[in-house]
C-alpha cells in the first residue's frame, strides 16, 4: 500500500498518459468508471481528475445527459487507443496546463485538448476534442 505522502506529483503530460492508460484499460474490460455500477477502484479517478470535473460528470450522468464517453468523446472503443497514447504540454503556467493528447492512429486517431489544474498535484479539469 502506498502512503499518500509518498506519492510524487507527475508532470502534466505524464498525468494525462497514466490516466488514459488506466481509463482505457477499464473501458476495454467493460468497466465504466463514471457509472454508478462501477465496482473498480474509484480512488484512481480521484487521483487523476479534478473534484470539480468529477462532480460535474456525476451530475450529468444522474440526469442522463451523457450518451458518449466524456474522456474520449466517443461511444466506441478502439484497441489502438491503448497502444498509441501521446500526450505533450502545449501551454503551461503556475497552476494551469494545456496538454495535446492523441489516441490511436490512422482511422482511429482522435485528438484532444486536455486542461489540467494544479490542486495537490496536476489533475484533469476538462477534455475537449481538438482538430
Amino acid at each position: 500500500k502506498v502512503i499518500a505522502a509518498d506519492i510524487e506529483c507527475l508532470l502534466p503530460q505524464e498525468t494525462v498518459f497514466r490516466f488514459y492508460s488506466w481509463y482505457l484499460n477499464e473501458i476495454k474490460d467493460k468497466r465504466y468508471p463514471l457509472t454508478r455500477k462501477y465496482n473498480g477502484d474509484t480512488s484512481e479517478l480521484n487521483k487523476w481528475v479534478s473534484s470539480s470535473l468529477l462532480s460535474k460528470l456525476r451530475e450529468q450522468q444522474l440526469r442522463g445527459e451523457t450518451d458518449y464517453d466524456y474522456f474520449t468523446y466517443s461511444q466506441d472503443f478502439f484497441g489502438s487507443w491503448l497502444m498509441y497514447i501521446n500526450a505533450r504540454v502545449v501551454k503551461q503556467n503556475h497552476n494551469k496546463t494545456e496538454v495535446k493528447l492523441s489516441l490511436g492512429e490512422k482511422d482511429s486517431l482522435n485528438n484532444y485538448k486536455v486542461e489540467l489544474n494544479h490542486e495537490s498535484c496536476w489533475k484533469i479539469n476538462s477534455v475537449q476534442p481538438a482538430g
